[in-house]
């Protein structure tokens, strides 16, 4: 990955409103990384939520609070010259 990406997937929250992801799965060489989580749908795409960071520096991430009745992508994006590989695994129901 360069730039950016998109999931190809929008997923519901458990029945608690949350959906979490693993990231130590990525590697962006010791770089920063944004993660951030946008509901499905809405005109404005503003992230409901983001994280910056090494994803090797967390084990995942998890995302609470959010509306059982809608679906949520991810966007990965990261800064000029830096690249990701590597995969990480969506927790949802």
């Amino acid at each position: 990955m360069t730039d950016y990406t998109i999931t190809n997937y929008a997923f519901k929250p458990d029945k608690n409103g949350c959906l979490s992801i693993s990231t130590d799965g990525l590697n962006a060489n010791g770089n920063e990384i944004t993660i951030s989580l946008y509901q499905s749908g809405t005109v404005f795409k503003i992230p409901v939520s983001s994280w910056t960071g090494d994803p090797q520096s967390i084990q995942g991430l998890g995302f609470g609070n959010l509306s059982t009745d809608h679906t949520y992508y991810f966007q990965f994006n990261v800064s000029d010259g830096v690249c990701v590989d590597g995969k990480g695994i969506i927790h949802h129901p």
